[in-house]
């Protein structure tokens, strides 16, 4: 299995007696903090599990403010990406939501760790999916971890570049259901700065 990026919070206890690179494992923590959660829930499809995983394990995005606007009744307000630190310290992230779908969509870095895409609030088994960029499909294999998807994005992938000065990114499975369409209005900002802090 691929490494995912942790963007969970560090798992609570002492673990003094674990090597010192068990100690500092991101990969372990996250799924020690999803496994805690599934501890606590009556189970992986239970929302209170999902809840949980999204409220400990997964870095959230700044609250996003709202925007005015000037009044255009067919036109839907643009969604506000924006970014951080992940919630382990780690890494940093750039985010924006899909309110039509209640999905939300992050691009999560590390020093010297791989770049990835994640899809959170979107059902199903891992799977390849189509990352449509102003109508150019980048086929991705996105892993479930936890309720979330995973892409990675190797280095120079050219999707990080096209989502810097894309329009709209469409996330399409295989049988043609969008998961996600999500504006790319403003994102060049919050990817840059992601990607500066990762290095």
């Amino acid at each position: 299995m691929r490494r995912m990026l942790a963007v969970g919070l560090a798992a609570a206890g002492s673990m003094s007696g674990l090597p010192a690179a068990a100690q500092e494992d991101p990969e372990m923590e996250m799924q020690r903090c999803v496994w805690r959660c599934l501890a606590d829930s009556p189970g992986a499809a239970s929302a209170q599990y999902n809840a949980c995983v999204q409220r400990l394990c997964v870095a959230q995005p700044a609250p996003v403010q709202p925007v005015p606007v000037q009044p255009a009744p067919m036109q839907p307000v643009a969604p506000v990406w924006s970014g951080g630190a992940t919630a382990d310290g780690l890494g940093s992230y750039a985010a924006t939501s899909d309110r039509a779908s209640s999905s939300t969509l992050y691009l999560i870095c590390a020093p010297g760790r791989e770049r990835y895409l994640m899809l959170v609030g979107s059902g199903g088994p891992s799977t390849m999916l189509d990352v449509v960029i102003d109508g150019a499909a980048h086929a991705l294999w996105f892993t479930e971890q936890g309720g979330s998807y995973y892409a990675t994005l190797p280095e120079g992938s050219p999707v990080i570049a096209a989502l810097m000065r894309g329009r709209m990114v469409e996330i399409v499975n295989p049988a043609g259901y969008r998961a996600g369409t999500f504006s790319l209005a403003g994102a060049a900002g919050p990817i840059s700065a992601a990607l500066a802090r990762c290095g």
